[in-house]
């Protein structure tokens, strides 16, 4: 029984031999595959789409009183400048340009003292760094363009003047005018 044992022993050491080769064999080429494909490349595609939509924002402030009085006849001739009377920031991601027009054609007279009709174009506007002042009427009239950005670009934060001449042409009364600023992209 000793060498039967012995046998089926060296029998298992043998199969157990056999097995090790075998497995060795085995990770060996699985080891080979792996640098070959660590090598080989694959590409593949991916379309991402962006939407930028046009951003255009305004932010126009009126600083002071809005009620201009003429006391003298040199002031109705001459006429009266609010300056700096509007404060415009613009933040917009396009060529902007700014227009100015009013509601009506002309002036509506409050009180019973203001019988005649006075046109918007007695009061007219500027970008304070201007010289010719731009009447006010029903067309839009450009007052200022600038370029994309923030308030901070250059030219995207100013203020604007007023001027109101309505001369000796018209009664003494009261009268109000309601203002239109556009913002477009250029």
């Amino acid at each position: 029984m000793f060498i039967t044992i012995q046998l089926q022993s060296q029998f298992q050491n043998i199969k157990m031999i056999c097995i090790k080769k075998i497995l060795f064999f085995i990770f060996g080429l699985l080891a080979i595959q792996k640098p070959v494909a660590a090598q080989s490349t694959i590409t593949r595609n991916a379309i991402i789409n962006v939407r930028v939509n046009p951003y255009t924002e305004l932010d126009l402030s009126f600083s002071g009183n809005s009620n201009i009085r003429f006391n003298t006849s040199q002031e109705l001739n001459d006429g009266i400048i609010l300056s700096n009377r509007f404060t415009v920031r613009i933040n917009t991601n396009q060529n902007w340009v700014l227009n100015a027009s009013s509601l009506t054609s002309n002036f509506l007279s409050i009180g019973p003292n203001s019988p005649t009709q006075m046109p918007a174009s007695v009061l007219s506007i500027k970008k304070n760094s201007d010289e010719t002042f731009i009447p006010f009427s029903l067309n839009p009239s450009p007052v200022a363009t600038g370029s994309r950005g923030t308030r901070y670009a250059s030219g995207n934060d100013f203020k604007l003047d007023l001027k109101a001449s309505p001369g000796l042409d018209y009664d003494g009364g009261s009268f109000a005018l309601v203002l239109v600023f556009t913002l477009t992209a250029q």
